[in-house]
């Protein structure tokens, strides 16, 4: 599961990025989801490198990047990553982003939309819209319960949740993410967690969408269990997509049978296939 070679490039005085640098091409850049890493894009990367530059970051506090006192909200991870492109001296990218990471990556092609060429989005997070209503009764679920990234139980469980048939692959995953997000202290771990929920929840881009204008692709497994919201939405995953690609000027919807939330792990052959006619267009 390691990556073959990690860089580090500091994007500011507190933050240093890690991140994945490899093939030849259009830049394509890789945005994980909630603690995760950028090594999730591997199986991606080893197809799309022979036509793109992949460049797969971890996001700050996450993975390899540094750990540090940030407010871990939807618009920070995204300035963090538009300056690591600058740094990079990158003046447009492909922008390609998982679950919170899809999030991220919208919001980027909206506030920066000459830096964005195309998206592409895996089971995006910021498709559902959540009421006052909704984020006070999720908030008060994240206080009375267990919850779901608590501790190293609950990661390894909702990753395996985000598969419809587990890969023998993801044992690997979630023993690399445990020594990576437990290596310090556990503390860190959950307001990162806890910062990053909210910062999805309070910093929403549903009513925003129809502001993007570069094309967009967006990937959904059709037994995604984790998009709709579960604990407030009683709605199913096709009916999230359809509606939040709705919003899109130049979106195009691919529902994957018998996949779940890992798309482009699970069904590595079929994203790789729908992003390279997508990025050839």
């Amino acid at each position: 599961m390691h990556p073959i070679h990690m860089n580090q490039l500091n994007i500011n005085d507190q933050i240093e990025i890690a991140y994945t640098d490899t093939g030849r091409g259009e830049p394509l850049v890789f945005i994980h989801g909630l603690a995760s890493y950028g090594s999730v894009w591997q199986k991606n990367i080893s197809r799309l490198k022979d036509s793109y530059r992949c460049i797969a970051i971890d996001l700050p506090g996450n993975g390899r990047s540094s750990k540090g006192d940030f407010p871990f909200s939807m618009f920070f991870y995204a300035e963090s990553v538009v300056q690591f492109i600058q740094r990079l001296g990158l003046n447009e990218v492909n922008l390609c982003g998982h679950s919170m990471g899809g999030q991220i990556a919208q919001i980027i092609a909206l506030r920066y939309p000459q830096l964005v060429k195309k998206l592409i989005l895996a089971a995006p997070a910021g498709f559902e819209f959540f009421t006052a209503h909704d984020k006070l009764l999720f908030n008060q679920m994240m206080l009375l319960g267990n919850f779901i990234y608590a501790d190293e139980y609950h990661l390894a469980s909702t990753i395996r949740d985000g598969f419809s048939v587990i890969p023998d692959e993801a044992e690997g995953m979630i023993n690399e993410l445990n020594e990576q997000l437990f290596s310090g202290k556990l503390s860190y771990y959950r307001s990162m967690v806890t910062g990053s929920i909210n910062g999805m929840m309070n910093e929403q881009v549903y009513d925003f969408l129809p502001q993007i204008h570069c094309p967009v692709l967006v990937i959904f497994g059709e037994k995604d269990k984790l998009i709709p919201n579960k604990l407030i939405h009683h709605t199913t995953t096709e009916k999230v997509a359809r509606q939040g690609t709705a919003q899109l000027k130049q979106g195009t919807l691919h529902l994957i049978p018998n996949c779940g939330h890992f798309v482009q792990w699970e069904k590595a052959d079929v994203f790789n296939r729908l992003a390279t006619d997508f990025l050839l267009k």
